[in-house]
């Protein structure tokens, strides 16, 4: 990614949390949730899917764990592989996992007031940006992604 697909992005981000409250966002991720919950109840068990679903757990729980730093957690540098769920994992467990996952990005949105909210936190690629960022980060990677689904 160069530096102006990385500012586009940021910008993208920041527009669509901007003068969202934390119950707007985690309300948006419930939505997605139900969406995304019966997409991947409808495609097939293969390896691209497998590879899709992985990858949206992945970055989900790495964005949890950035977002955390404005509840007081210390930063740690690392790329989203770290939270990927292994290659072998059952296509029910990447299911229930994605459901927990959500829940627990949901139960985040929820707790964070309006202070944590606009605190910025460093994206690898997009650079500094709000915890609502973070939030629409979630929602939209997640929702892109599973457009690959098949």
């Amino acid at each position: 990614m160069n530096a102006v697909q990385g500012i586009l992005g940021r910008i993208l981000f920041e527009r669509q949390a901007k003068n969202k409250t934390g119950i707007q966002l985690a309300d948006d991720l419930e939505r997605s949730e139900r969406n995304l919950t019966s997409r991947f109840q409808s495609v097939a068990e293969t390896e691209r899917n497998h590879t899709v679903v992985t990858h949206i757990i992945g970055i989900e729980k790495w964005c949890q764990f950035r977002i955390q730093v404005a509840q007081g957690a210390p930063f740690r540098e690392e790329e989203y592989t770290v939270h990927r769920p292994p290659k072998n994992t059952s296509w029910a467990d990447l299911r229930a996992m994605f459901e927990q996952t959500r829940r627990e990005s949901i139960a985040l949105a929820r707790g964070l007031s309006s202070t944590q909210l606009v605190q910025k936190v460093r994206h690898n690629m997009f650079g500094e940006i709000t915890t609502g960022a973070w939030m629409r980060y979630i929602y939209l990677h997640s929702n892109i992604e599973a457009r690959r689904l098949r």
